[in-house]
C-alpha cells in the first residue's frame, strides 16, 4: 500500500501525539470498536497504514540516535548536518516553494556552520538534552524567510505568522486577529530585579530633554507592546483589519483591546471607548455568526471535508471510513451538540416513571422549582457527594437542624403541660449529639454559631412565655407529628410531618413550621401557593382537616427565628378562597412529573410567580450535573435554548404557566 502521510496526520491529532514516547503509547489505541468494522475494508487499509507509520517512526529514530552520541557544540553541528543531507529530499524546481526551502535550508546550514564554530571552552557542553533545547529555542527565533518572489508575491496568496515572526514583511493586506484587551498588550510582569519604579528612578536622573527615557516601563507603558500593535499598520500597503473576539470558550464577554479602542476613538471621538464602541466607531464593523456551520453556506470553494459536513447538514450522512476520517463518530457528535443547541439534550428524555402513590410538600416545592432537581433526588435517589474536609462552618440547613432539634426537646415539655424551660440544658444536648455525629468544622467557629443559635432560641422561648398568659393564647399540643392525608377531591395523597401544633380555647387548630432565617422581608406567600410553588403551607392545612375532634378554625404560620421572632400566617379565610386554583396549579405539576420530562430551570432565567426568583442554584448541591447553572460561566446560549423548549414543548405547559417570565 502507498503510504498516506495525511492519514498519519489525523492519527497524530486524535490521538495527541506530542513527544517520542507517544508513538508507541497512543498508536496501540487504534483498535477497531466491534468485530465488525474489524473486518472492514477500511479498517484493513488502516492496519496497512499503521504498519508503515510505525516502520517510518522506526527509521526516524534511528536515524536521530547519533544526536544522542554527539559531544560538543560542534560535534551536534556536524550530527545534525549529516542527518539533513542523507535522509531528507529537498524538492529544487522553479516553483516558489522551492526557493523559499532553499533559501531556507541554506539559512540552517548558515547556522550550523556557526555553531560548530563555537569553541567548547567559551560555551561548556551541558549535555545532548539541554544542548537540543536550547538549539530548538534558537530556531524559533528566526525569522520567517519569504524570499524576493516568495509567497508574499503571489497574487492572493495568504502568509499566517504572529508579529514578531513578520516584522519587516509587507503586504497589500494585514488581517489582525484576536486584537482583545487580555491579549493585546500582552500581560507583562515587572523584571523582579529591576521593576518599574526602580526604572522610573533611574530616569528621572538620567533624564535629558533631547532624549527619550532610557528604560521602559513594563506594565504602565508598555513600549514594547505597542510598538507591536503598530507594526501591523505600517506593514499594510492598502487596508488592515482587526478581528476582535466577542466571547471566549465558555461565553464570558471579551472586549477589544484598549490600544484598538484609542485607535477609533481619533476619528469617532471618546465615544470609542464605551460599551457601544462598534456603533460608535467611525469605521466598518461586520460581526460574523457564532454558529461554526456558518462557513458552509459562505461563498467560495469547500474542502472535501466541508463538503461532507454540508451534506450532513443537508440529510445525507457521509459514510464511515471515506478520507480516513470517522465520520460516523464525528456525526453522532455533532447531532448531539446540534440537540443541545436546540434544548434538546440539556435534561434527560422522556423517562417512564410510575406515578407516586402520596407526596410531600418538599418533593412537591422541589419538582416546581426545579424538576431536574427534583428527578435527580427523589425519583433517582441521588445523594450529593459529601465533602467534610471542606467544611468551615455551619451551613444554614445544618444550623436549622439545631435549631429545630432545641425547641423540639423544649416544645415536649410544653405540650406536657410543664410550659416553656430554659434554653441552655437543651441547647448543650443539642450541640453534644450533632458533634458526635456530623463534621463541625472549624472549632472557634462551630462555637460561635453555637452561641447565636442558642441565642435566637431563648428569643424565642421569651416570645412564646410572653404570649401564653392571654385568654385567647393557644397551647402546644403536638410536637414532631407525622401524618399522612389520603387523597381526595382532585387532590393526590400527602404525607409529612409539622414542627408543632397548636390548639385554641375552642378547639382551633393552628399548624407551626419553624423556619431558621431572617424574616425581616418575609410575608405569607399567597401568589407562590396560588402558583402551586409553594406547597408546604397547603399541605398542612389539608393536614389540619382530618384531625379529631375536627377544628372550627384552621391556620397556618411560618415562624421566621433568626434575629428575633417574625410570625408570617396564612388564615383560614385566605386558604378557602386559594384553594381551588392551588390544586389547579398542583395538578399541573404532578402532570409533569407524569410526562417523564424534568428540564432544569435556572434561578436566573426563570421567575417566581412573575417576580425574581431566590437564588437556589447558588448553593445546589447537583448543580455539576446541571449544563445551564449559573454558578458557570458560559451557559447564556443553552438557557435561551432551553426558554425557547419550554416555550414550545406542550408537556412543560406548567413551567409555561408558572415560572416563564424572565427574571430582570
Amino acid at each position: 500500500a502507498a503510504p498516506r502521510p495525511d492519514l498519519w496526520d489525523v492519527w497524530s491529532r486524535e490521538l495527541l501525539v506530542v513527544s517520542g514516547k507517544d508513538w508507541d503509547t497512543r498508536l496501540s489505541r487504534l483498535r477497531p470498536r466491534d468485530p465488525e468494522e474489524g473486518e472492514s475494508p477500511a479498517w484493513k487499509e488502516k492496519e496497512e497504514q499503521l504498519k508503515l507509520l510505525r516502520a517510518e517512526v522506526r527509521a526516524l529514530r534511528a536515524s536521530l540516535a547519533p544526536v544522542r552520541k554527539a559531544e560538543g557544540q560542534a560535534g551536534l553541528a556536524r550530527t545534525l548536518r549529516r542527518i539533513l543531507v542523507e535522509n531528507f529530499r529537498f524538492l529544487d524546481d522553479d516553483s516558489y516553494e522551492a526557493e523559499r526551502d532553499r533559501r531556507a535550508l541554506s539559512a540552517l546550514f548558515s547556522l550550523l556552520d556557526d555553531i560548530e564554530r563555537i569553541p567548547d571552552r567559551a560555551a561548556p557542553w551541558p549535555g545532548t538534552g539541554e544542548a537540543l533545547t536550547w538549539f530548538a529555542g534558537l530556531l524559533e527565533g528566526q525569522r520567517l524567510f519569504v524570499g524576493e518572489r516568495g509567497g508574499m508575491r503571489i497574487p492572493g496568496a495568504v502568509v499566517a505568522g504572529d508579529q514578531n515572526a513578520l516584522r519587516g514583511v509587507t503586504a497589500d493586506r494585514v488581517l489582525f486577529l484576536s486584537a482583545n484587551d487580555d491579549a493585546v498588550p500582552a500581560q507583562i510582569d515587572e523584571d523582579p530585579l529591576l521593576p518599574d519604579e526602580d526604572r522610573e528612578a533611574l530616569n528621572r536622573l538620567t533624564r535629558r530633554k533631547e532624549l527619550p527615557d532610557a528604560l521602559s516601563l513594563l506594565r504602565r507603558n508598555a513600549a514594547q507592546e505597542k510598538l507591536l500593535f503598530a507594526l501591523p499598520a505600517f506593514s499594510a500597503r492598502r487596508e488592515i483589519r482587526f478581528s476582535v473576539l466577542r466571547a471566549d470558550s465558555e461565553g464570558s464577554v471579551r472586549r477589544p483591546s484598549r490600544y484598538l479602542l484609542h485607535l477609533l476613538s481619533q476619528f469617532a471621538g471618546p465615544g470609542g471607548f464605551g460599551e457601544e464602541w462598534a456603533s460608535k466607531a467611525d469605521v466598518h464593523v461586520r460581526t460574523l455568526p457564532r454558529s461554526p456551520f456558518a462557513m458552509l453556506r459562505a461563498d467560495g470553494p469547500l474542502s472535501r471535508r466541508e463538503e461532507a459536513l454540508r451534506s450532513w447538514r443537508e440529510g445525507v450522512p457521509p459514510k464511515d471510513g471515506s478520507d480516513g476520517i470517522p465520520w460516523k463518530r464525528i456525526v453522532a457528535t455533532l447531532s448531539e451538540w446540534e440537540r443541545r443547541v436546540a434544548g434538546a439534550s440539556l435534561f434527560p428524555g422522556s423517562w417512564t416513571v410510575p406515578p407516586k402513590p402520596e407526596w410531600s410538600a418538599t418533593e412537591l416545592d422541589e419538582l416546581a422549582r426545579c424538576p431536574y432537581r427534583y428527578f435527580l433526588r427523589y425519583r433517582l435517589g441521588l445523594s450529593p457527594v459529601e465533602e467534610p474536609e471542606e467544611e468551615m462552618s455551619l451551613s444554614p440547613a445544618e444550623a436549622g437542624l439545631l435549631l429545630h432539634d432545641i425547641l423540639q426537646r423544649l416544645g415536649k415539655e410544653a405540650a406536657e403541660g410543664k410550659g416553656w424551660a430554659d434554653v441552655a440544658p437543651a441547647a448543650k444536648k443539642a450541640f453534644a449529639r450533632f458533634a458526635r455525629e456530623n463534621p463541625t468544622g472549624l472549632p472557634g467557629l462551630f462555637l460561635l454559631r453555637c452561641r447565636e443559635i442558642e441565642r435566637d432560641a431563648a428569643a424565642f422561648v421569651e416570645w412564646e412565655r410572653g404570649r401564653a398568659d392571654g385568654l385567647e393564647a393557644y397551647r402546644v399540643d403536638a410536637v414532631e407529628h407525622r401524618f399522612r392525608v389520603a387523597a381526595e377531591g382532585g387532590l393526590p395523597a400527602f404525607r409529612g410531618r409539622v414542627d408543632r401544633v397548636d390548639r385554641g380555647p375552642r378547639g382551633e387548630t393552628e399548624i407551626i413550621d419553624y423556619k431558621y432565617r431572617d424574616g425581616k422581608n418575609e410575608k405569607a406567600p399567597l401568589e407562590r401557593i396560588l402558583h402551586g410553588l409553594a406547597s408546604q403551607v397547603p399541605v398542612y392545612l389539608s393536614f389540619a382537616r382530618t384531625l379529631s375532634p375536627p377544628p372550627p378554625d384552621i391556620r397556618a404560620s411560618l415562624l421566621f427565628l433568626k434575629n428575633g421572632v417574625k410570625p408570617v400566617t396564612v388564615e383560614g379565610a385566605q386558604w378557602k378562597a386559594l384553594r381551588e386554583a392551588w390544586a389547579g396549579s398542583l395538578s399541573q405539576w404532578i402532570a409533569l412529573d407524569r410526562s417523564g420530562a424534568f428540564p432544569p430551570l435556572p434561578h436566573h432565567r426563570f421567575s417566581t410567580a412573575g417576580t425574581p426568583s431566590p437564588r437556589y442554584c447558588d448553593a445546589c448541591l447537583f448543580a455539576d450535573h446541571c449544563r445551564v447553572s449559573p454558578r458557570f460561566e458560559g451557559v447564556k446560549r443553552e438557557t435561551e435554548a432551553l426558554a425557547r423548549r419550554v416555550s414550545e414543548d406542550p408537556a412543560l405547559r406548567a413551567i409555561g404557566e408558572h415560572r416563564w417570565k424572565a427574571n430582570a
